[in-house]
């Protein structure tokens, strides 16, 4: 019984983010109609002062102009374009944003950005994508492709994990740290993750944990 409520959790409903980041959810016309609590930490202004205020208000002319042309590359709702170390506001931090739709909302969610250094994110980007295009087989693909990930992002653990038609999964490529339980290989049932959470990775097949 326990198993079967879990395919009945509103996962794709939860209204709460990790806290690395903030979300704010557009109307066509840019005004704020939703906002996260922690908005207001991010945007150096109170949450009272964000909710129906337009975002052309309260980022920069360049950012809104960024945010734009990412938005008019989105071809269906499922679709989400990124941009690396967009500066949202005068002298503050640099943010990675990932910009979508849902229903008539434009839905913006931002994370600070990681230091890059000397090397600039898109230029590294487009080497590992040229490095997977060598690959010919699923296996080296995938292998490579979370060995670059994890060496762009120096996270602690980069898996791919496929589901098979039964529903259960298998963790088919990994990239972790050396003092870390290596996943690779390991396959877990369909009750491992409910039905309505399969879905969702199949509209979005990234997912970032901050701190577990």
């Amino acid at each position: 019984p326990t198993l079967t409520n879990c395919d009945k959790e509103r996962i794709h409903e939860i209204n709460s983010i990790q806290s690395g980041g903030f979300l704010l959810a557009l109307t066509p016309d840019w005004v704020i109609e939703r906002a996260s609590a922690n908005s207001g930490t991010f945007l150096n202004h109170p949450i009272e002062e964000i909710l129906g205020v337009n975002l052309t208000a309260l980022i920069m002319p360049e950012a809104v102009h960024a945010i734009r042309n990412r938005l008019s590359s989105l071809y269906r709702q499922d679709v989400i374009e990124r941009l690396f170390a967009i500066s949202l506001q005068e002298g503050g931090p640099s943010f990675d944003l990932a910009v979508h739709t849902s229903g008539d909302l434009i839905i913006l969610e931002a994370e600070l950005s990681e230091e890059t250094g000397e090397l600039n994110a898109g230029s590294m980007v487009r080497s590992m994508i040229d490095h997977v295009q060598h690959q010919h087989h699923v296996a080296e693909l995938t292998h490579e492709a979370v060995r670059l990930v994890q060496a762009l992002t120096g996270y602690d653990r980069v898996m791919i994990y496929r589901f098979h038609p039964d529903g259960s999964g298998e963790v088919i490529a990994e990239g972790c740290r050396p003092s870390m339980e290596p996943f690779l290989g390991l396959r877990y049932p369909a009750t491992d993750i409910p039905k309505q959470a399969r879905a969702l990775l199949v509209r979005n097949p990234i997912r970032i944990l901050l701190d577990i």
